[in-house]
């Protein structure tokens, strides 16, 4: 096991020799003064269980509309939206009202808020898939050089949109006007984890539903969890004690018979690159700290809390025959979505959003459960999500940023209303699952999102998330490998 030890201390010393600084502009109105004790946005706190309807009725200021009725910025404006071509479809619904419910839901939030501000929104395509990154950060570059930026809002893959907004690109929207972060329909748990000097350049909110699709979960096959008498895991992660020493007892209960045909193999688990990318936010630890000036920094040494958990996961992979790991881009859903559907595995880590591939194609029931806890000292779950969820900045020198901050909001806050509640309540919860446990198991996933920081600036440094991926992939030849 000591042949590839060397590997992960030299990854380590590239990435994490890197002072991180942030410094676009000074935040002058901090979210968290407004009485925010908890994280919460439609549900993704670690505090307190919500649901996503209108609850405009209700008294809790948090999903109360702080907008206006109409709004008019000069005459009928035109609102441009960026988007990478991949997701565009969370900003606009071609098929209109005879679209799916989703699309019907866009469509009719687009219509609500262009009547309400008095714009015109149009989306402007462009290929801006992780492949495709460089031409998308080239077009928001050469647009900030505009005296006016031809777009009002960016949508995009949110690891490379934050280095555009460390580049200073974007406004801070705590300062943008009608603009509010401590809203339920914004990410609070994105804020507080996320936020530099309290500022925030990029945003996750319900105004795109990738928030939701992308979050990773563990997948379970119900009849195989029975078959091998399995005590109930929804009852073991609404518990509580859904750990990783758990996940690894029930992997091993399954024969993987290398020896068998390819196709003919059960597997205990399955996962991916992307997925092992999460486990150490799974395991409630952050690769970057605060340092004694409130600056977030780096260590080039790893101490023993980030190398023990993450070792655990690099000899998990490696080492257990009962294991099937991929790592291509696509986070192995090509390969491993039909394994699953299949009934050969009695796990599999992968985005929410993949539920709705077996809802078509599975016979066998099946369940989900969060990301396992690091141990049973872990109070809570902490819920993470593949790194190409979609976040929005809005470009620094937009036309207008009263209307950039009023449209962006009645966006996010109709989608909350809305779309979400097509997408996730209707779509997921009660389509995409059988076993009704599984709805207080989702509303815990999302209840309990909360990325890292690590995670949310992993590009621009040096990719510091991909750690225990990148020393996988490289002991993949000899089966070891050693943080």
């Amino acid at each position: 096991m000591n042949t590839m030890k060397r590997l992960l201390c030299m990854l380590l010393v590239l990435v994490m020799c890197l002072a991180f600084f942030v410094g676009c502009n000074g935040n002058t109105t901090d979210p968290k003064d407004s009485d925010t004790e908890s994280q919460d946005n439609g549900g993704e706190d670690g505090n307190d269980s919500t649901e996503t309807t209108d609850t405009s009725d209700t008294e809790d200021p948090k999903t109360l509309t702080g907008l206006q009725d109409t709004y008019d910025f000069g005459g009928m404006q035109e609102f441009t939206i960026l988007s990478r071509s991949e997701t565009s479809y969370e900003f606009e619904s071609e098929a209109g009202l005879s679209g799916t419910a989703v699309e019907a839901a866009i469509y009719s939030r687009n219509e609500e808020v262009m009547e309400r501000c008095n714009v015109e929104i149009t989306v402007v395509p462009f290929l801006g898939d992780w492949d495709n990154r460089d031409g998308f950060m080239s077009l928001v570059r050469n647009d900030a050089q505009l005296p006016v930026s031809e777009y009002d809002l960016v949508g995009t893959h949110s690891p490379y949109l934050m280095v555009l907004a460390v580049e200073g690109l974007g406004w801070n929207f705590a300062d943008l006007p009608n603009l509010d972060l401590t809203k339920r329909w914004w990410s609070e748990a994105f804020y507080n984890s996320c936020n530099y000097n309290g500022a925030q350049y990029i945003a996750f909110g319900d105004i795109t539903y990738t928030l939701y699709s992308y979050m990773m979960v563990t997948f379970f096959n119900s009849q195989m969890a029975e078959d091998l008498e399995i005590e109930d895991l929804y009852d073991v992660a609404l518990a509580g004690d859904w750990t990783y020493s758990k996940m690894e007892e029930c992997v091993k209960k399954v024969t993987t018979n290398m020896d068998a045909a390819e196709d003919d193999r059960q597997y205990g688990m399955l996962t991916n690159a992307h997925a092992t990318r999460v486990m150490l936010s799974a395991f409630n630890i952050d690769l970057v700290s605060d340092g004694a000036d409130g600056k977030h920094e780096v260590k080039i040494l790893m101490p023993a809390t980030i190398q023990e958990p993450g070792q655990l996961i690099v000899d998990f992979v490696l080492e257990t025959a009962q294991v099937y790991y991929n790592n291509d881009i696509d986070s192995g859903v090509a390969v491993q979505n039909p394994m699953f559907s299949a009934g050969r595995a009695l796990f599999y880590q992968q985005m929410l959003g993949e539920a709705l591939y077996f809802k078509g194609e599975m016979k066998q029931d099946y369940g989900v459960l969060p990301l396992p806890k690091y141990n049973g000292d872990q109070k809570e779950y902490r819920t993470g999500y593949r790194d190409d969820m979609t976040a929005i900045m809005v470009p620094f020198n937009c036309s207008n940023e009263e209307m950039s901050g009023t449209v962006t909001e009645m966006l996010c806050e109709i989608s909350y209303k809305d779309v979400t509640q097509e997408y996730y309540e209707e779509t997921l919860k009660y389509q995409a699952f059988n076993d009704p446990k599984c709805v207080a198991s989702l509303e815990l996933i999302r209840n309990t999102f909360n990325p890292t920081f690590a995670c949310v600036y992993s590009y621009s440094l040096g990719t510091i998330n991909s750690m225990v991926s990148n020393t996988i992939n490289g002991g993949l030849s000899s089966g070891t490998a050693e943080i």
